[in-house]
């Protein structure tokens, strides 16, 4: 409801003042009043006073008006006069209360804070008033900036109400919205259904003014057939003779007077707001740039795998990388020398913010990784455990899927320690399904399992591959393609050489084959050298020169280099993500009969004995007097053999040839076990390769729909017969999968075939490479770090495709809505 309150506190100090008169009069009518006590001048007072002050909205001119309305009503007022002294007593009496009344309304009066007129203060309070202009009313100065600023009240209705008199003539019935842009200051009232003239409502008062109509003042317009003109020739329409008339104008004339003022003070007043407002986006601005940059400062060094914090806090490679692009940088050079002109110097640089911004990154890492992840029809486990810094086993678990384009990848998901101590197939296993169900993935998209070929991890009925068949309640395959094809190779060496990648054995071999001159060279001269090396670092790399210069250490060089040259293909195709169970089958079928031929090629296997005299020849070794003495014969006692003398003995070449046999065998027994765990059904599914498309039979299609819960084997079939040329016409699997991916509309069962394909993981070495990765991280010199700063930190420098995609903006965004109150 809207309201003139000066009028209102004017009346209402009239009421307050004819109250005290009343009261006074009762005075003058019983004298006895005062003398006995009932009721003193001061008492009177106090309780005008008390009814005056609770109206806080009380303005100096009710005061003028108050006055005169005391004057008039004491001069007005009929009092009983007492004649006589008591009457000169009672006046002086009364004279004096009523002074002193005045007296303290004027001291109250000047404690009430004036109307408020500047910008801030006006903006700071709420104006409720309202825009319909049925409900005009005389506006002060905060009313009429808050109309003037929204403007004429042009509401737009569905249906406007209509005329029905008007309708019978067939004329203008309702009012018409497009009046709204011919006449811009024109209103409409809904609770009247009439229009109004903007200006001439709120500025119609002042010179031109005394003429003004009320029609389009206070009452409205509703005659719609004549607001544009009138039926009559000749006449003009209501509005065109309102808008032409002097009223109009005058009105229209004080009310660009008005925004003008109005412009001018809000300018004037808000000049040193707009700064301050221009100086708060400027420092946000400022603080968003300083955030994505220690956010970057974090990822690269995340990424890279280094140490952010030295054995002084203020001093590690996060600090000296901030303080170095600060050089650089003018915004973040500021803030570093404004740190202590901030609230608790904060720099957003200790060592909880580092945590923070890491932890803020791997979590963005793992979103993007699960949200792939649980897009892909099925996925597959690859875990594996390794010991830390600590010596305490870490199980590294990678998930293996294929993604929305068709290509397989493996991405890490988490790295702890398992809650059970005891490394057996149960505590492990119940520590896999533990963290599927914290990451909230589906067990039931899991098809496949890989791990190491220890007995705990697939070991027939205790193993973790057991055990998680046996909680899942159906069987999850297991896929053992791991680093033993590598590793056995090295039983007939004392040590194995330290490398990352398994190809790198091969690599350490070809370059000591290669290198052998050199190196002894460079032993001789660290023997000879009495003043650069000691006596220790002298008799080590004597001692090396000992073992090296044997013909048994030239024999095995010459043997493993020929060997691991053979099986370096197969090695370095293992480690690929991107390699499918098919081919790697194909690999080591392959690389079995290349190693059986060559166990059998009797001729080959003496000639590396020879190579390796002719190595040897240079060194001045003897190869039958260093065999000799280290294999002499041997009779044994009659009581084993009667004819001691007639003991075969074997010579030098045999020997050697024995022992190449037996590392051949013992390679081509673990690559047949790797082949034979691959089951029929999944054997079924290289009938679906370009290599073996051809002889695709019906008995191929129930095994491979059995194995995928497919349920109709003949349209399965189908789609196999119709595509199954240009599948052949493609040169490897990833050939083919992407010639199905790309109509997976129209052979949506054999695009799922190859997407299980695709999935079950074929080795362990991305597992292999994690561990590598964790020994970077959490080195010897940063053993204190907890589980999840570990996970956080591999999750970041593995992951570095998805950790490179992260937007810094959004990074900052999520930031600031880590914690309550913070802003940036």
């Amino acid at each position: 409801m809207s309201y003139d309150k000066n009028e209102t506190l004017s009346s209402s100090t009239t009421k307050i003042i004819n109250n005290s008169l009343s009261t006074t009069t009762e005075f003058i009518s019983s004298p006895s009043a005062l003398e006995t006590g009932e009721l003193s001048s001061t008492q009177v007072s106090s309780s005008s006073l008390t009814t005056i002050t609770k109206n806080n909205s009380l303005a100096s001119t009710s005061y003028v008006r108050s006055k005169s309305l005391i004057d008039n009503e004491y001069s007005s007022s009929s009092i009983v006069v007492i004649p006589g002294d008591e009457e000169s007593s009672y006046l002086t009496k009364l004279k004096q209360s009523i002074s002193d009344l005045l007296t303290i309304c004027d001291s109250a009066l000047d404690k009430i804070p004036p109307i408020s007129t500047t910008i801030d203060e006006i903006k700071s309070t709420e104006v409720v008033v309202s825009r319909d202009p049925s409900t005009t009313k005389v506006y002060n100065e905060a009313e009429l900036r808050y109309l003037v600023d929204h403007g004429p009240y042009q509401p737009v209705l569905s249906q406007y109400p209509i005329n029905e008199s008007l309708k019978k003539i067939n004329d203008t019935c309702r009012f018409v919205p497009k009046w709204y842009k011919e006449f811009p200051l024109i209103e409409y009232s809904p609770l009247s259904d009439a229009v109004f003239c903007f200006c001439c409502r709120l500025f119609g008062q002042g010179p031109g003014g005394n003429q003004s109509e009320d029609a389009w003042i206070s009452t409205g317009v509703k005659s719609w057939n004549k607001i544009k003109g009138s039926q009559g020739a000749g006449k003009k329409g209501k509005i065109y003779v309102h808008n032409s008339s002097t009223v109009h104008k005058s009105s229209f004339q004080r009310y660009l007077i008005f925004k003008q003022r109005k412009n001018n003070v809000d300018n004037m007043l808000d000049k040193n707001l707009q700064h301050q407002q221009q100086q708060k986006i400027q420092e946000k601005k400022s603080n968003e740039e300083i955030i994505e940059i220690l956010i970057d400062c974090i990822r690269f060094l995340a990424r890279q795998a280094l140490p952010l914090r030295g054995h002084v806090d203020n001093d590690g490679n996060f600090h000296q990388l901030v303080y170095l692009l600060s050089k650089h940088n003018p915004v973040l050079e500021q803030w570093i020398k404004n740190n202590n002109n901030r609230p608790y110097k904060i720099t957003y640089m200790s060592k909880d913010s580092q945590n923070e911004f890491i932890q803020l990154l791997a979590d963005d890492v793992q979103q993007k990784n699960l949200s792939d992840i649980r897009k892909a029809r099925y996925y597959s486990v690859i875990a594996d455990a390794s010991l830390d810094s600590n010596r305490q086993d870490m199980l590294s678990i990678f998930i293996r899927f294929v993604n929305e384009h068709g290509a397989p990848e493996e991405r890490f998901v988490s790295i702890k320690q398992p809650s059970s101590f005891i490394f057996l197939g149960d505590a492990i296993a119940n520590h896999i399904l533990e963290v599927l169900n914290e990451l909230e993935l589906d067990t039931t998209k899991l098809i496949a399992q890989s791990y190491d070929c220890a007995n705990n991890m697939c070991g027939e009925f205790n193993g973790v591959q057991a055990k998680i068949s046996e909680k899942l309640k159906r069987n999850v395959r297991l896929s053992v393609l791991d680093d033993t094809t590598s590793s056995n190779l090295f039983a007939l060496t004392p040590k194995t050489t330290i490398s990352i990648r398994w190809n790198a054995k091969y690599q350490s071999i070809r370059s000591i084959y290669e290198s052998i001159d050199e190196i002894l060279e460079a032993l001789n001269m660290i023997t000879d050298d009495h003043i650069t090396f000691d006596q220790e670092s002298r008799q080590q790399a004597n001692s090396i020169i000992i073992n090296i210069k044997t013909f048994n250490f030239f024999t095995y060089l010459v043997f493993m280099k020929n060997l691991m040259c053979m099986t370096n293909s197969i090695t370095t195709q293992l480690q690929a993500e991107k390699l499918d169970l098919i081919t790697a089958g194909e690999l080591l079928t392959q690389t079995i009969k290349l190693l059986e031929t060559e166990r059998s090629n009797e001729i080959n296997l003496n000639n590396l004995v020879l190579i390796s005299e002719k190595m040897t020849k240079k060194y001045g070794i003897d190869p039958e007097s260093e065999f000799s003495r280290k294999h002499r014969k041997r009779k044994p006692p009659k009581r084993l053999d009667d004819n001691p003398q007639t003991t075969y003995q074997f010579t030098r070449i045999e020997y050697y040839r024995t022992i190449f046999r037996q590392v051949f065998d013992q390679l081509i027994t673990e690559y047949k076990q790797v082949l034979t765990s691959i089951d029929s059904n999944v054997r079924s599914l290289t009938k679906i390769s370009p290599k073996y498309i051809t002889s695709f039979t019906e008995k191929d299609a129930k095994n491979i729909c059995e194995m995928l819960q497919i349920h109709d084997a003949d349209l399965f079939y189908n789609e196999v017969q119709l595509y199954k040329t240009e599948i052949f016409e493609c040169n490897t699997i990833f050939a083919a999968n992407e010639f199905i991916h790309d109509r997976k509309l129209y052979i949506p069962l054999l695009c799922q075939a190859y997407e299980y394909l695709l999935t079950m993981p074929v080795t362990v070495a991305s597992v292999e490479r994690s561990f590598s990765k964790m020994k970077i991280v959490k080195n010897r010199l940063r053993t204190q770090m907890n589980d999840e700063r570990l996970n956080s930190l591999l999750l970041c420098t593995l992951e570095t495709s998805i950790l490179d995609e992260l937007s810094n903006n959004e990074l900052a965004k999520k930031w600031v809505k880590n914690k309550a109150g913070r802003r940036i």
